[in-house]
């Protein structure tokens, strides 16, 4: 029997599901209740924040700009 974990058993699902969550706990200043998710535009993918659920700290996110891009560079 096949290990569950084994890179052969992910869908992409699975594959995109656990790069926005290893997004997600590497940038520990994004709120819980900010919705992180990805898009596709065009051949580009497009890793989206939606602060709808905590405007008031849109601020103070975006005053952290560089280790947000730097963070998503490094997972690729």
């Amino acid at each position: 029997m096949a290990d569950q974990h084994s890179p052969a058993n992910y869908t992409s699902a699975d594959l995109e599901k656990a790069a926005l969550s290893r997004f997600r706990s590497l940038i520990s200043f994004l709120p819980k209740n900010c919705k992180l998710f990805r898009e596709l535009w065009n051949r580009s993918t497009v890793l989206c924040l939606d602060f709808e659920n905590c405007p008031n700290l849109l601020d103070q996110v975006m005053g952290q700009s560089f280790l947000l891009l730097l963070v998503a560079h490094y997972l690729g």
